[in-house]
């Protein structure tokens, strides 16, 4: 039996929504799995920073923690952290088909 799943709402313009599933296609993941590894490839760098260690105490999910220490919502928090790595990896905001 599978795992039940949350469901995560980002709000973000359209421009970002057409990014993220062009992105998600050219990696060839899924809309979410795309997301989730971006988010999941930045929260260990962010740990060391801050100090902490969820492997031994995990009182809320690592994104819902992850927000809450930067004292976003959890939509602002992913968005920023997909923002970085477009600008990291140069990709264009951009109206395309």
């Amino acid at each position: 039996m599978a795992a039940p799943r949350g469901v995560l709402f980002i709000c973000c313009s359209m421009l970002e929504a057409k990014t993220i599933r062009r992105e998600a296609q050219a990696e060839r993941r899924t809309v979410s799995g795309y997301v989730l590894a971006i988010v999941f490839r930045i929260l260990p760098l962010e740990e060391r920073i801050f100090m902490v260690d969820y492997r031994r105490r995990r009182p809320r999910p690592i994104v819902f923690a992850g927000a809450a220490r930067s004292g976003t919502t959890i939509s602002t928090f992913i968005l920023t952290r997909l923002r970085r790595a477009w600008r990291a990896r140069g990709v264009s905001v951009e109206n395309r088909a």
